[in-house]
This record gives C-alpha cells, structure tokens and sequence, in this order.
C-alpha cells in the first residue's frame, strides 16, 4: 500500500515536490508529498512566484528569476545507488563565463559523504557532480521549452566497485556515461548524500537559475523505470 509508505525497493522516493500549492497560499512552503514531510521553503524577497504553467501537465510550477530566487530543501540523506529526475524549462542561459544551479547540496554530519550538484553552463550543458566524481554532459537543454531531466547514481561490482553517472534529458541516455571512480579505496566511497541544500541556486546564493522547475523526485535508488507523474507516496494535507 504505498499510500502508507509501504513501498517497492524501486518505488521510493525520498522527496516528491509537486509544486501544486493553492494560488492563494503565502508563498514561502512548497510541500513535499511524501511522509519524511522535507518542505521546501523561502523567504521573501528571494522566493520564486508559483505559477499554472507546470510541465504541459494539469499542476502547477515554480519560476525563478535568475537574479536571487531560491528554495531551501531540507532533509537528509544517503544511498548506494540514487535517481533525481526534474522538469526544467530554461528561460535564459546564465550569462558567458557563469553557471546556474537547479540544485545545489551539502554534505552534513559525521562519515565520508559527498554532494550532489546540478548545474548548467552558458551553452546549455549540464554538469554533475556527485560522490566523488564529475561529468560535463554533450546534451543541450532547450530554452523555452519543457525538458525531463533524469541524474542517476550507478554502483556496480566488475572486478572492483566501479560508480557512474548517467545523465537523460527527455528520455534520451546521453553519450557520456564513463566511470565516475573505479579506486575501491578512499577516494572511492559506497554512499553520496544530498539534502540539506537549494533548489533553483547554489548555497553560497551566486548561481541564480532563470526559468521554470517542476516535479521534483529523489530516490534513493536506481529506477529502471521512469517515475510517473503521480503522487507514489502520501498526500500531505496541508497543499489540498
């Protein structure tokens, strides 16, 4: 019963912002419909404006106006193995020699963990970094339009621990997949953590994102499926 939080190994995800709040909400909580309950909030003058253009679906999205607007995520966690996949729709590529984060963690508490960042450069590609590697990508994500964005955290044993991060935009599997770390030592760990950061900009509030963000998922693991779009956990109550 995944209403109860009873789910598949591949069917969790840890957070689930939808971004459907009610127009005549205050603006500073977007809610996570999953039972960890992590909202996102804001605060004004940086929160970005919600808005009924969510995703070519029926919902809503969040629109950032590439100056300051960000949203504050908290929770946290790790895993082995982890999907993030968002809807973006880029209104401006940030300006020459710059880049615009759609999300941005922090590694916290004791252990050897890292982060996960997403960001995007002045011609529209896109960089991950995440445990303790990082990848430019080839794809260029389209402005003014609606793109599915898929990062997944691959572990895999082939004679030693091998990590990789694949990288889809609109379903398609970009050509750079190679090996993030192959080292089973230090400088290679199991687990890379993400929570605790923003959507939209970077911690430091440098990397402002001009455009629209929807349909925000992680899970702490690799989903060989796409994750539809639809509330696989609770209803929080408080967005209806």
């Amino acid at each position: 019963d995944i209403r109860n939080g009873n789910y598949t190994s591949q069917g969790e995800p840890m957070i689930l912002y939808r971004f459907n709040e009610l127009i005549t909400y205050d603006g500073t909580i977007f809610y996570d419909s999953q039972a960890g309950s992590n909202h996102a909030s804001c605060s004004s003058p940086t929160c970005p404006i919600l808005t009924i253009n969510g995703a070519g679906f029926i919902g809503r999205a969040v629109t950032f106006d590439g100056v300051d607007d960000y949203l504050t995520q908290p929770g946290n966690f790790t895993a082995a193995e982890t999907t993030v996949t968002l809807y973006a729709k880029p209104t401006s590529y940030p300006s020459a020699g710059n880049i615009a984060y759609l999300y941005d963690t922090q590694a916290v508490g004791s252990g050897t963990t890292f982060t996960f960042d997403l960001f995007m450069d002045e011609n529209g590609k896109l960089t991950v970094n995440y445990g303790a590697g990082s990848r430019t990508y080839n794809t260029v994500v389209p402005l003014n339009a609606w793109n599915k964005i898929e990062v997944i955290y691959v572990r895999f044993f082939s004679g030693t621990w091998r990590y990789q991060i694949q990288l889809k935009v609109n379903g398609v599997l970009d050509a750079v997949v190679a090996d993030v770390c192959t080292n089973p030592g230090s400088a290679c760990v199991s687990t890379a953590r993400v929570g605790n950061g923003r959507i939209g900009n970077n911690l430091a509030g440098t990397a402002p994102f001009q455009g629209l963000l929807d349909e925000l998922n992680l899970h702490i693991s690799k989903l060989s499926f796409d994750p539809p779009l639809v509330n696989l956990g609770y209803d929080n109550l408080a967005n209806d």
